[in-house]
């Protein structure tokens, strides 16, 4: 039934016929007669092929979309029916960027605390030695009789006073340091002292039997003032002083200058306010002066004579050891200076001076010299500092010094106070050797820089970041060399922050106490040469803020309080390793250079990806893609196809994705998906010699690049995508090749835009790939398939033992072809075995030629064009026919007429093929 969706039919009353024949009872001989019926057998098959389908209509389909093979491979455009290859590559990874934040590199350092400014021991003594202030003493000192002894008082009749003159009785003082006594005075200036010195007393005696009063006044007591050359040095009134009366007075003179010269009392004292009856009984009436010691603050004299034994030494001196009491120290090396201040009015020579230590210091006896100096000039009011080196010595806190000193004095007239003198103050510093001491809670300090390296990243900025999703602070061989406990100890690393990562959270790691708590870095303390210890930290969700790639670390340590001697050498150390270990970066914050990271694996780890190594590549197969070849369509070429990667990302940067893929065929033959354009890697790209094909470099124009625009912000994720197709790839051939495996290895340049960039993870980066291929055909291909069609019953058509007689035989091929395309066609008639027996037409003559449907602009079937096709069989030809079990239907289309413009297929284009058998024959009845 013509339009039938049925398998081909069998010869059905050809047998029936045959069955009719031999069932007849014939004579084996007679009349030999025969008759030629013309016999045409029914159509061997009837078939309309829908392009794709099933259809609608139950028509079979050249490609059957419910099988396995291409059950997902087509897509109807639902606008106008046209048919696309959809092969969705749902197993292909484009790779992972688990490895593309910056690894994290901290050198490991190692930490060394001296025993710091102990070390460096500090010590200085100084003392002064002044002239003096000498002291004349009225009872070791010659006095002229006015001081000692009882004067009568005789007062001028006409000036009514009495006067009473005092030789000088000054003498040269006795002071330290230099000798004065062979000199000449010029005056004195007494201390301001007046508790029991610088005064005279005066006492006046009354023995007349009247008051005594003023000279010429009987309302006012007597008064006496002392004078040097005419100026009044004091004044003292003695008040009334009756009959047989003494009275008695303090004149100060503390604060005044005295010249040599003589002393003038002046006394104004009467009887009665009359001056005559102290003439009229002399001697009734008398003054006893006496003098408290005086004490010289300033003498001037007219020389000074030269000094050779000035002697300013001092025994049993303290040094100042500043905070550190120590005991004692042995130096290794070191500087003192000392200086000698001359505030003498006279030049001073140290002719030589020797500082010893007064016991003994370690392998240094008592008495060993500790530094000495020779020469050294200071001149009047100077102050002279002298270096002095150090070398290996011991230093006690005890000394004495030892100073010989000279002056050539002076001729000039000076003034010597008795402040002045001679001052020495040594100071030293010195590197210590040893170090013997009490310990008071001293302190250690220690700062220093520790490199971090982040491939591909600067950090510039105070704010800029790394957090660590994981990692391990590692502190190592942690020693105490010291004979010192040391009560605490805080290695502090300031760039390192816990959350909530402010200033104040910066890690600090704590050696205090007796217990360990690991979880709140605390650790007990470290104990008199202690070690080694170690600790490790987590270092998770730690940030770290570097400047310019370095951290900084800080050690403090503070000693033990102990009344107990301690010794220390200049060795003693605390010292550590400090290390991070397995740190991954979670995020990232700072000026990131554009850098290149691996999606696929490098399995061997040298930088260079092979795209023929299975421990390099992704491999996927394209098995409903390749799956047209089970249709063994030869020379099929495609147009129009794309492939579309809807990238979906979280990376803010913009993200450029280097990749060879290489396609491989059920033959073995291989393709390479190319960039064009802006797709292709250029020859100079730094990422273009890092791939390889079975260890040979990949070509630059083998490869493609895949621009990605990065997301908007850190965590919003985006999806991209990017199509290829025929204007920026060879997408096209790639396709048409038919490829089943895919090898894929690529790279992805993160593009930072060379200033502060975020990166965080996860960072996501996954594709979903598809190929959209409309089937536009712009070359010839072959389509086979075998169709059910036993052809046996024909074999009686020829058998010489049966009563039928060939007389001739044709096959008839009418076709209604609704494809756009031009079809060449050849039947096969394959026998039990899967051989072919004989081909309509034959293999040496042109295939049966299907006309075209006509097509519109689009290259869409537009009407479909009818035909015949006929051929004529001989009888060796129908024997090769009657053993066939198949036909093999090969449709080699073409676009014919129309070459060069492209015919587009719709899903429900068809093609409709009947194949009839005309077969003629006599039947013979009777014969012999």
């Amino acid at each position: 039934m013509p339009g039938s969706p049925s398998r081909p039919y069998l010869l059905a009353p050809f047998p029936l016929l045959l069955l009719l024949v031999s069932a007849c009872d014939l004579p084996s001989s007679g009349p030999d007669f025969s008759f030629s019926p013309g016999v045409r057998a029914p159509l061997i098959f009837d078939q309309t092929f829908v392009f794709m389908g099933p259809s609608a209509t139950g028509h079979q389909a050249l490609i059957d979309t419910t099988t396995s093979a291409f059950d997902s491979l087509f897509t109807v455009s639902e606008t106008d029916n046209t048919v696309y290859l959809v092969q969705n590559l749902d197993d292909f990874a484009i790779g992972s960027l688990d490895g593309a934040l910056p690894a994290l590199n901290v050198a490991p350092v190692d930490l060394s605390v001296s025993i710091g400014e102990l070390a460096e021991q500090r010590f200085g003594t100084a003392y002064e030695r002044p002239l003096g202030i000498f002291t004349l003493d009225p009872a070791e000192t010659p006095l002229p009789p006015a001081l000692s002894e009882e004067m009568p008082v005789l007062p001028d009749p006409e000036a009514g006073e009495a006067t009473v003159e005092v030789p000088n009785f000054l003498v040269p003082p006795k002071v330290d340091l230099v000798t004065l006594s062979d000199l000449s005075l010029a005056s004195v200036r007494f201390t301001d002292e007046t508790a029991g010195v610088n005064a005279f007393t005066l006492e006046l005696i009354n023995d007349l039997p009247e008051p005594l009063t003023a000279a010429t006044d009987p309302s006012q007591p007597p008064r006496i003032t002392l004078l040097q050359n005419g100026a009044v040095l004091g004044t003292a009134v003695f008040g009334f002083v009756g009959p047989g009366e003494r009275a008695t007075v303090h004149l100060s003179v503390a604060g005044k200058t005295f010249t040599v010269d003589a002393l003038t009392y002046r006394l104004n004292v009467g009887a009665g306010g009359q001056v005559q009856p102290l003439l009229d009984d002399p001697g009734a009436v008398r003054l006893k002066m006496t003098l408290a010691p005086l004490r010289y603050g300033e003498t001037r004299v007219h020389h000074i004579p030269a000094q050779s034994e000035i002697d300013i030494s001092r025994e049993n001196l303290l040094l100042d050891t500043g905070d550190v009491v120590f005991t004692e120290i042995v130096t290794r090396t070191g500087q003192a200076t000392l200086h000698v201040t001359n505030t003498l009015p006279i030049d001073v020579r140290i002719d030589a001076l020797e500082v010893r230590n007064e016991e003994a210091v370690a392998g240094f006896p008592a008495g060993s010299t500790i530094l000495s100096l020779t020469g050294v000039d200071v001149p009047a009011g100077g102050t002279v500092g002298v270096p002095v080196n150090l070398g290996a010595v011991g230093i006690g806190t005890r000394v004495s010094v030892t100073v010989r000193a000279s002056s050539g004095g002076t001729s000039r007239t000076v003034t010597l106070d008795a402040g002045q003198g001679l001052a020495l103050s040594l100071d030293g510093e010195a590197l210590i050797d040893r170090l013997v001491f009490r310990p008071n809670g001293e302190t250690f300090t220690e700062t220093g820089i520790i490199e971090l390296d982040v491939r591909d990243v600067r950090f510039t900025s105070a704010d800029d970041y790394v957090t660590l999703k994981e990692g391990l602070l590692e502190i190592s061989d942690l020693i105490n060399r010291m004979d010192l406990a040391l009560e605490r100890v805080d290695i502090s690393l300031p760039d390192f922050r816990r959350p909530p990562y402010r200033e104040q959270d910066t890690l600090v790691i704590h050696f205090q106490g007796s217990t360990d708590d690991p979880g709140a870095h605390k650790f007990r303390r470290l104990d008199r040469n202690e070690g080694p210890r170690h600790a490790t930290l987590d270092l998770r969700d730690v940030r770290i803020y570097p400047r310019d790639n370095r951290l900084t670390y800080r050690i403090y340590a503070r000693s033990e309080t102990s009344s107990d001697v301690r010794e220390l050498t200049a060795t003693d150390a605390i010292s550590a390793s400090i290390r991070v270990r397995e740190a991954r970066v979670h995020d990232v914050a700072a000026f990131i250079e554009p850098f290149a990271v691996a999606v696929t694996p490098d399995g061997d780890g040298d930088g260079h990806l092979d795209v023929l190594s299975d421990a390099d590549a992704e491999v996927t197969r394209l098995d409903e893609l390749s799956a047209l070849t089970e249709k063994d369509f030869d020379g099929l070429r495609f147009e129009g196809s794309a492939f579309t990667f809807n990238i979906r990302t979280n990376v803010t940067t913009d993200l450029e994705l280097y990749a060879v893929l290489l396609g491989t065929t059920a033959a073995g033959k291989t393709v390479f998906l190319q960039g064009k354009g802006d797709y292709a890697v250029a020859a100079g790209d730094t990422l273009a010699g890092t791939f390889l094909a079975g260890g040979v470099p990949v070509r630059p124009e083998q490869m493609i690049r895949l621009p990605i625009e990065g997301a908007p912000a850190p965590g919003q994720a985006v999806t991209r995508t990017v199509v290829l197709d025929a204007t920026n790839s060879n997408v096209d051939e790639f396709i048409s090749a038919l490829p089943e495996q895919v090898r894929y290895v690529g790279k992805v340049l993160v593009q930072a835009g060379g200033g502060r960039d975020v990166l965080a993870e996860p960072l996501e980066l996954s594709a979903a790939i598809g190929a959209a291929v409309p089937l536009n055909f712009a070359g010839d291909f072959t389509f086979r398939d075998e169709l059910e069609a036993d052809l046996t019953d024909l074999a009686d058509l020829t058998d010489p033992s049966k009563e039928v007689l060939f007389e001739g035989a044709s096959l008839r091929l009418t076709y209604e072809n609704g494809l756009p395309l031009g079809v060449d066609t050849r039947l096969e008639v394959l026998n039990d075995l899967g051989e072919v027996e004989i081909s309509f037409p034959a293999p040496d003559k042109p295939a049966l030629r299907l006309v075209p449907a006509v097509k519109d602009d689009a290259g869409l079937s537009a009407e479909p064009r009818s035909g015949l096709l006929e051929f004529t069989l001989s009888e060796d030809e129908l024997r090769q026919l009657s053993r066939g079990r198949q036909i093999r239907l090969a449709l080699t289309v073409e676009t014919g007429e129309q070459a060069g413009s492209p015919a587009r297929l719709r899903a429900d284009d068809t093609l409709r093929l009947s194949l009839h058998g005309d077969f003629r024959f006599e039947v013979k009845v009777g014969g012999r």
